[in-house]
């Protein structure tokens, strides 16, 4: 009986790091549907946007990086503007103690305003963002245009990078294929 227990724990054990390893790192075939709050309170679905190649950013007001990445995620929406591609800001408040990372409606409808080529919503409870299995912000993951996570996520990152040019060619290259 015990070794039945043992047996049936494991293999869950094992499905569970399986299914968040494929999400993370973008390996798995299912098409990922995850809500989020747009700014006015509404709830928008990623599904919503099926038929465009999707670059999330999972991050937060608070951390500085975000003031690196936001322009360069400005950068690389405006570069695929008028092309089947949404960039989407998802603020969200990080899982570590102690971090400082809620951003206010104002504060974002600020962002919003600034960074007019991204679309941003909230994840005010970093529920959404758990579902990921990351817990470093930023998280960037790509999905094709069925929804489908494209290559490995990227976390973190690098202040002297451009990431307008980094992504560009996964994203030419994934517009391509469907």
């Amino acid at each position: 009986m015990i070794t039945n227990l043992k047996k049936t724990l494991l293999l869950t054990i094992m499905l569970i790091v399986i299914f968040i390893c494929q999400l993370v790192y973008g390996q798995t075939t299912n098409n990922i549907d995850l809500s989020f709050k747009s700014l006015n309170g509404e709830t928008l679905n990623l599904s919503q946007f099926r038929g465009q190649v999707l670059v999330i950013s999972f991050s937060a007001k608070g951390i500085p990086l975000a003031q690196t990445e936001l322009p360069q995620l400005e950068r690389l929406a405006t570069k695929f503007a008028g092309q089947d591609v949404k960039v989407i800001w998802i603020s969200t408040n990080s899982l570590k103690p102690k971090a400082n990372s809620f951003a206010s409606t104002a504060e974002l409808q600020n962002i919003a305003n600034q960074y007019s080529h991204l679309i941003i919503l909230r994840d005010l409870e970093g529920t959404v963002f758990q579902q990921t299995g990351s817990d470093t912000l930023p998280t960037i993951f790509i999905l094709d245009k069925s929804g489908r996570s494209v290559g490995r996520a990227r976390v973190g990152i690098d202040p002297q990078a451009n990431l307008a040019n980094d992504l560009s060619p996964i994203i030419t290259q994934t517009l391509s294929r469907n």
